[in-house]
């Protein structure tokens, strides 16, 4: 029966042994995919890419980066310039209709050589204009008979305004749901990382009781691994919750279309500022 209870228990050890080591696999490659994505996007040969650890791991930040009007957002700018654009096209067939005036000139000289009686004056005579004029004029169009045809291009243009106005609209719509998603995510994470450190430290004290009992002998060795296994988890679920708030951080800042006040508001946090 012991030997029975001792093999069973040693199975039971190296079964989680066996477990940690594939999970730990499974993270190195992992890390190499992100460190290789992280690259890609940084436009860096990943052997050079150098990641400092445990930088954004610790107590969650407090307080908020700088707000971004959402009306600076690129898709928010792009579409107000295609309104601007048509609001131009209608602009400029409104005033198509309007008289254009032109003013004309023309300077012209001659030098023939010859005299009024018809005798050659020889020499360089005729090599340089003599005889000079000059006109002046002022012309005016009027497209009478392209009003209607005006009027159906103004009515078009006037629509397609309307449509790039209805798009604009919905463009900042789409980015105050999507920066509303954010803050919702980023308040959740906030909540969740204030509450893991109360679950790492009771993983930590069933940790530390478990390996107590053990050297009394009033536990197993699976007893202590299950233990450590919950304390590892626990440290893993306190780590990706402080990183979780920082992530959604991130992506209120994107949702805002800028990233430089989030960027310094990391760089002051993790170097101490403010």
């Amino acid at each position: 029966m012991w030997n029975g209870a001792t093999r069973s228990t040693k199975l039971s050890a190296c079964w989680s042994i066996t477990s940690f080591a594939l999970n730990l696999a499974r993270a190195q490659q992992q890390d190499k995919i992100s460190r290789a994505a992280l690259a890609d996007i940084l436009g860096l040969p990943d052997v050079s890419l150098e990641v400092r650890e445990n930088v954004l791991v610790g107590a969650p930040p407090a307080g908020s980066q700088s707000a971004t009007p959402l009306s600076n957002n690129p898709i928010a700018q792009l579409q107000h310039a295609r309104v601007e654009e048509a609001q131009a096209q209608v602009h400029i067939l409104d005033r198509s209709y309007y008289p254009k005036f032109y003013l004309q000139s023309s300077i012209y000289g001659r030098g023939s050589g010859w005299d009024p009686a018809g005798k050659f004056e020889g020499g360089t005579a005729g090599l340089g204009p003599d005889r000079s004029n000059w006109a002046v004029g002022l012309s005016v169009t009027f497209p009478a008979f392209d009003i209607f045809a005006i009027r159906s291009r103004k009515a078009v243009e006037s629509a397609n305004e309307r449509a790039e106005a209805a798009r604009y609209d919905q463009a900042l719509q789409d980015l105050t749901g999507q920066l509303r998603k954010a803050e919702a995510s980023l308040e959740g994470s906030r909540r969740v990382a204030e509450n893991t450190p109360v679950e790492l430290e009771a993983a930590r004290t069933t940790e530390n009781q478990e390996r107590a009992r053990y050297q009394a002998g009033l536990a197993t060795l699976v007893d202590v691994t299950e233990a450590q296994g919950l304390l590892v988890q626990a440290e893993t679920d306190d780590a990706l919750a402080q990183l979780a708030v920082w992530q959604n951080l991130a992506s209120v800042a994107a949702s805002q279309g800028d990233l430089a006040p989030f960027l310094q508001f990391l760089r002051d946090k993790t170097q101490g500022g403010p």
